[in-house]
């Protein structure tokens, strides 16, 4: 499914909009773009796990949260649009980003679910803003683990204005573009990477730990 594009446009025809070639392959490239600072900003944080735990913590843990989220949520509004008639289906193509909260409307304490969610999504921009800010201050200061905090604010706002002048000139599209064209040609260097990270595995494997031995005749180690 991943690789299908879709090219005659029957499956955007039917559905009504082109979901699967525009945001299969785009959100590669969307993530591919993150690549960079993000995993700059984990090997930061991680600092003295080792591999085992940095897998379940960054790939295991949130890939079984969005199991969660989406079999809930989603179970919850196919329900909704299936079974119980409610105009879920026409509230996503009427306004995506506000489907929802016209998902929590049909549901019992809707106004704190509504709440809740809207704190999640704040937490989750403005954690990713900190941490793009962080590395790019990193980047731009000769690797310092610690940039400053001015250096840190004068990217916040170079990204913030970048994007919002994205946003107001070409909408999604416009961020749609600028992802792919960015991450086309990281793809080539994250290849490297990959060939690197594996060559220094092995590398780090052929190391034998020296462990001192104490004499028994003596006090001096060997």
């Amino acid at each position: 499914m991943s690789f299908f594009l879709d090219t005659q446009g029957e499956a955007a025809a039917n559905a009504g909009f082109d979901w699967t070639g525009a945001w299969t392959v785009f959100y590669w490239a969307w993530w591919i773009t993150w690549a960079p600072f993000v995993g700059s900003f984990i090997a930061r944080i991680s600092r003295g796990r080792t591999i085992r735990e940095a897998v379940m913590g960054i790939l295991v843990a949130p890939t079984l949260f969005c199991f969660i989220w989406f079999a809930f949520l989603g179970g919850t509004a196919i329900n909704m649009e299936l079974l119980q008639g409610l105009p879920i289906s026409e509230a996503v193509f009427t306004d995506l980003t506000s489907s929802l909260f016209t998902v929590f409307s049909y549901l019992p304490m809707s106004e704190i679910f509504s709440i809740l969610a809207m704190i999640m999504v704040s937490i989750f921009f403005i954690t990713s803003a900190d941490s793009a800010t962080f590395v790019v201050g990193m980047m731009t200061s000769g690797g310092a683990l610690e940039p400053k905090g001015g250096l840190k604010i004068f990217w916040g706002i170079i990204q913030g204005a970048i994007a919002a002048g994205l946003i107001v000139t070409g909408g999604l599209e416009s961020v749609q573009a600028v992802a792919l064209a960015a991450g086309l040609p990281f793809m080539v260097i994250m290849l490297f990477m990959v060939y690197s990270m594996l060559k220094g595995l092995r590398e780090d494997e052929m190391v034998q730990p020296c462990t001192p031995i104490i004499s028994t005749k003596g006090s001096k180690l060997q």
